[in-house]
């Protein structure tokens, strides 16, 4: 009797055994899809965080044209991936580019008021200070 009870155990552990090596096995296919669906929802929100920072700025810097010297304003970004952004004269480019969805995404807005930044790559939040100076708008990048 004890005999019969050794192996029945034994032969037990081993299908539990071979019922984790499974799923394992099917678990180690199917990561590279879920690594791949988790970088394009990454992307597909930070997209979505810099089409509301652009929003944010085209309007920021038509406040500052109506309101009085002295005022400032400060945009907050909140970046998932990297962010290339350009102020030039009246117009913004911002490129989001994700290395691991291997995309890449440029947003521009037209600005109300003539800035300059220059270009600037920024991996992590950011805020940037719009400050309106004697009539001249001033935009540059907040201390945090």
């Amino acid at each position: 009797m004890r005999k019969i009870e050794v192996h029945s155990r034994a032969q037990l552990s081993l299908e539990y055994m071979l019922l984790l090596a499974a799923f394992f096995s099917a678990l180690l296919v199917f990561m590279p899809v879920i690594a791949s669906l988790h970088a394009n929802a990454v992307f597909a929100s930070d997209v979505q965080n810099a089409q509301n920072f652009m929003g944010g700025l085209e309007s920021a810097s038509e406040k500052m044209l109506i309101l009085g010297s002295g005022s400032q304003l400060e945009l907050t970004a909140k970046v998932l991936t990297a962010w290339d952004l350009e102020i030039s004269g009246p117009k913004a480019v911002l490129n989001i580019r994700s290395e691991s969805a291997g995309k890449s995404k440029t947003i521009e807005a037209e600005l109300a008021a003539p800035l300059e930044l220059g270009r600037r790559t920024f991996t992590s939040g950011f805020s940037m200070l719009l400050k309106n100076e004697d009539g001249k708008i001033t935009i540059r990048q907040a201390q945090p």
